[in-house]
């Protein structure tokens, strides 16, 4: 029953009091449910509608508290603040707290329910001198999201790159069809809409060496897709929907099979 710390992942506060209206117009998702306590995750693309950030978002006290990919929090922050124009918000990064997740064990009271899929269990920003809590690493975490074909958006996506419809974002909550304007909507919903997507990403199992991440997979010497996130004998990985499932796939000696 595994609790693990996410140290590739860290906080942003917002606060003022358009901190809600700011970020609705910027993001994939509706922040509507952080108002009844529950955690919103969500998107920032760029204009052409290519990703660019993912966010846990959820409401504390009179501030909202953002999780994103700790290594690319500074140019989180820069890009957010090209937005900011006069609208009464400050953003700053918050680094008292540690990001864990839990997945078959009982949510604590200070988790939330992570919102994407029914089995990811719970995600918890907690203070990092609560000496009482006992984690593991990631590793747990990561082989459970990749079985259940949930990416990462600091090791899956490709910033201003990669399209969310391509990583099964729009049946992971990250976007509402339903929403006002976002950055990037008329692209995100084009795909959705007219069905344009030639690659999807999804669970496999490798046997043989272990690929790194980046790696081709090749069926009878044609590239049919890519490794993303891998763990031993595990991967996600991005695949062209018309790849033929009865030619053996490779990726750099290991054989591809779809979970």
């Amino acid at each position: 029953m595994p609790v693990c710390t996410l140290s590739d992942r860290a906080l942003i506060v917002v606060t003022g009091s358009e901190r809600v209206s700011f970020l609705n117009g910027l993001l994939t998702n509706s922040l509507a449910p952080t108002a009844h306590g529950a955690a919103v995750y969500a998107c920032l693309l760029t204009p052409q509608g290519k990703f660019l950030f993912d966010f846990f978002v959820r409401a504390d006290g009179e501030r909202l508290l953002l999780e994103v990919d700790a290594a690319r929090r500074a140019d989180c922050l820069r890009r957010l603040s090209l937005y900011k124009l006069r609208a009464d918000v400050s953003l700053a990064g918050e680094d008292s707290y540690s990001v864990i997740a839990g997945f078959d064990t009982p949510m604590p009271d200070f988790g939330f329910a992570d919102p994407r899929h029914p089995q990811m269990g719970w995600r918890g920003w907690v203070a990092k001198d609560q000496a009482s809590l006992t984690t593991e690493p990631a590793d747990a975490y990561h082989r459970h999201r990749i079985t259940l074909g949930v990416p990462d958006g600091g090791s899956d996506l490709v910033p201003e790159r990669s399209i969310l419809l391509e990583f099964n974002l729009d049946s992971l909550n990250a976007i509402d069809f339903q929403k006002g304007c976002y950055i990037g909507q008329e692209l995100t919903a084009r795909t959705k809409y007219r069905a344009v997507l030639k690659r999807r990403a999804q669970p496999v199992r490798l046997e043989g060496p272990m690929p790194l991440p980046g790696t081709p997979i090749l069926a009878d010497g044609k590239d049919i897709g890519e490794l993303r996130s891998v763990v031993p004998g595990l991967a996600l990985a991005l695949i062209r929907l018309d790849a033929d499932t009865a030619q053996v796939w490779t990726a750099d000696g290991a054989t591809v099979t779809r979970l």
